[in-house]
């Protein structure tokens, strides 16, 4: 497992190391693809695909907050003439879970300077059960990942020492496109918002942007959050239709409260108390099926654990333990940075002890992290 406080940093895109960054995306994204097009059904999955798809192919309006990227991407997609039209928008979303992946692959590369760590980080995120379920059910997570996996990217590479100064303004660009298509698509791309932060602030003494690079980036944002638009005009130019629409939205406000998912609120933690521990033992056993293998076997030269704490807060997202990625166990991970390496080290052994406190210590750290978020959100409402 690697927990080296030492970082190198990442190897910035050159002419000859961008085609290697080219092959790594394919040795990546198109076994993935092939995969999930296999696997992917020709029908609707159970839980939201059925509604999603019926928005999509008949540009309706989807539960809260409305989804309306996913909505005419999906429409698009049901033009392709392969299969059914589930078939279709399963293909969509299979396309955009391959590429998260794939853009993984290039992170990892970037970091770790090794082609084969990369494709193996981005096949091994890809075959996961939970994106690989994700990404072959009409479902809004696997492109959420993907604008996550792009935000990611052009941060690191815009602000990188060796970046070429005529390349910096394309990649804050890109950067600025992808953070606004991940807010028009899901609110929970906010959480990823803080991540960028530290990323910027480690490259400023090499680079910051001028004006005109800012307001181009600001413009591109701005565009990227142009899919909200389509909720007004569905709703107020055109009929109501009661099969694809989930509500009337007859007034700006409407749109909006539908836009935050008003509807939703206060079920950030659909669960009593009571239901917490059954929570946390739903994470744990999930964490342990799908990512226990990055902690214990470390198959990559570098960024083990880089990526199994990443692949854990995946994971406690779509268990339902963090639905949001609120929770800042991060800040637990690195106060006890020494703790934290001999747990895991002894985890690795497999004694019941060991795997026990290791437990106990994910456990503290998640408590801790809901604290931190806590104290973060009351800052913010000036409490």
């Amino acid at each position: 497992m690697d927990t080296g406080t030492d970082y190198s940093p990442p190897q910035a895109p050159t002419d000859s190391f961008g085609r290697v960054c080219a092959i790594v995306l394919a040795c990546t994204v198109l076994p993935l693809l092939a995969l999930y097009a296999a696997s992917a059904a020709s029908w609707p999955a159970p839980d939201d695909a059925g509604e999603l798809m019926t928005a999509a192919a008949r540009l309706g309006i989807a539960h809260p907050t409305g989804y309306p990227l996913l909505t005419l991407l999906g429409k698009a997609a049901t033009c392709v003439p392969i299969g059914t039209a589930a078939y279709r928008l399963n293909l969509l979303v299979a396309l955009a879970g391959a590429t998260a992946c794939g853009l993984l692959a290039v992170l990892t590369l970037l970091g770790s300077r090794s082609a084969v760590a990369g494709v193996l980080t981005g096949l091994a995120f890809g075959l996961t059960p939970v994106l690989w379920r994700n990404s072959t059910s009409f479902e809004v997570y696997s492109l959420n990942a993907l604008f996550i996996a792009a935000a990611l990217l052009c941060a690191t590479v815009a602000w990188h020492p060796d970046t070429g100064q005529s390349r910096r303004g394309r990649w804050l660009c890109l950067l600025g496109l992808s953070v606004g298509l991940g807010l028009s698509h899901h609110l929970s791309f906010i959480a990823v918002l803080p991540a960028l932060v530290p990323i910027a602030w480690s490259g400023r003494a090499c680079w910051t942007p001028s004006r005109q690079h800012s307001l181009t980036a600001a413009v591109a944002f701005i565009l990227g959050l142009t899919p909200w638009l389509y909720l007004p005009i569905r709703a107020w130019y055109f009929a109501h239709d009661p099969e694809t629409c989930w509500t009337r939205l007859p007034s700006f406000g409407a749109v909006i409260d539908h836009m935050s998912a008003l509807e939703y609120r206060g079920k950030l933690l659909p669960y009593a108390p009571t239901g917490i521990p059954i929570l946390l033992r739903r994470y744990l056993d999930a964490l342990w099926q799908q990512f226990a293998p990055l902690l214990v076997l470390a198959p990559f030269a570098e960024a083990n654990g880089v990526v199994a704490r990443a692949a854990s807060r995946l994971v406690s997202a779509t268990t339902g333990l963090d639905p949001h990625l609120l929770c800042v166990p991060e800040v637990t991970w690195l106060k006890r940075l020494g703790e934290y390496r001999e747990l895991s080290a002894q985890f690795a052994t497999g004694d019941p002890e060991a795997l026990a406190a290791w437990i106990v210590f994910c456990c503290e750290a998640m408590e801790a992290g809901a604290d931190e978020a806590k104290s973060i959100a009351d800052a913010a409402r000036g409490q």
